[in-house]
Parts: C-alpha cells; sequence; structure tokens
C-alpha cells in the first residue's frame, strides 16, 4: 500500500515537473530573420540555434514517447523546415563538416525536406562523397514523418544515376535503394496515408521546382 502510493506520488510529482519543463515548447523560431548568407556570423548564429534545438529534442524524449512527433510543434524546426532555402548554404557546410555530431546533422538533413528535387540531389553529390552510411542512409529515407522527396521522385532518371552513384561508392546501401528503385517505400507511405496517417507531418509552404 505504502509502495503504491509512493508511486502514485512520483507519478504526479514528475507530471507537475513535466508541465514546468521548456521541453513542451523548446526553442523558439525567428533564426531566418537573424541570418544572411554563410558568413562568419550566420554561421555562428545559425549553429548556436542547432545545438538548442538539439539539446531540447534529447531532454524533450526522455519525457515523450511520440517518436519525435513532439518535434513538428516546435517554431525554431517548422521555420526552418518549411524555409530550407534561407538557409540551405549553412545547412549544406554542416551537414558536411564531419565534426559535428551524427544526430545533429540528422537534425539538419530532416529540415531539408522541402527542398526542390534539383536542390536536393546537389546536396546528394556532396553526401555521397563522404561515404559515411548513417548520414547516407538519412539523406536516403528521413523517415516519412519529414518527408519522402527521394521516394516519390524514383522514377527520375537523375535520380537513378545518384541512387547508382550511392550504390557504387557506398554497396551496403543497397537493400536500401532497392526499397527506392521499385517503388516499394512509396507505395507503403501511400497505404499509410490511405488509413489516415499524415505524411508528411508538416506541409511545405515554398513551391518545389525541378
Amino acid at each position: 500500500m505504502i509502495r503504491t502510493t509512493l508511486l502514485i506520488l512520483l507519478y504526479v510529482i514528475s507530471s507537475l515537473l513535466y508541465g514546468c519543463l521548456p521541453t513542451n515548447n523548446g526553442p523558439q523560431g525567428g533564426l531566418t530573420k537573424l541570418i544572411d548568407g554563410n558568413d562568419i556570423e550566420a554561421t555562428q548564429i545559425y549553429r548556436k540555434h542547432i545545438d538548442k534545438l538539439s539539446n531540447w529534442v534529447d531532454t524533450a524524449r526522455e519525457y515523450d514517447n511520440s517518436g519525435d512527433y513532439f518535434i513538428f510543434n516546435n517554431d525554431l524546426f517548422a521555420e526552418m523546415y518549411q524555409n530550407p532555402n534561407l538557409h540551405l548554404e549553412l545547412s549544406k557546410d554542416y551537414i558536411l563538416d564531419e565534426t559535428n555530431s551524427f544526430f545533429k546533422r540528422k537534425l539538419v538533413i530532416q529540415m531539408l525536406q522541402c527542398l526542390s528535387l534539383e536542390e536536393y540531389l546537389a546536396l546528394g553529390l556532396q553526401v555521397v562523397k563522404l561515404r559515411d552510411e548513417r548520414i547516407s542512409t538519412i539523406y536516403l529515407s528521413p523517415g516519412p514523418q519529414y518527408g519522402y522527396l527521394i521516394d516519390e521522385n524514383y522514377q527520375d532518371e537523375r535520380l537513378r544515376a545518384l541512387l547508382k552513384l550511392f550504390a557504387t561508392k557506398q554497396p551496403m546501401l543497397l537493400e536500401t535503394i532497392e526499397l527506392i528503385e521499385s517503388g516499394s517505400n512509396i507505395a507503403r507511405y501511400n497505404e499509410l496515408r490511405e488509413f489516415g496517417e499524415h505524411l508528411p507531418v508538416l506541409k511545405c509552404i515554398n513551391n518545389k521546382s525541378e
């Protein structure tokens, strides 16, 4: 009886603490208004905000079991996700900088899913040179909740040429590439959407041009 009471008290206390923590909303937006170009000052501001966002996600995961879906409610993430061209060069530099952690680079890639196919393929030509299996995997399959730019364009000849390059440079990605080339991934995502899954979670507000 005492043990049960203690467990209830701990649950109540933890719930109250969670309500007071900054993990609910996370870092605020406004970054795209602060950065202009990719000079040293813009780079520093950009990286500082990526650190804030990354640290918040790490903390929020301890209190949220939604599979990171909480991130889509964050102003900073949504702002960067829906305006990728405003930080594209800074994001490219960040992804290609191997001194940055995998998790932070992964986060940045996931925020670039509203780029045009042409822009995203250009990024891929840089990513493949890294020969980093984890980064390449996230680039090719960031998760349907973030977007599936690669999968929905699986018949595009430019994309197929890039996938061939990935397969040559990183043969360990063959299974991932086969799922893309066969159209299996996009077919599965379309089925999920038919069953009511909201994929991707956020809508792109810019016009994707080829």
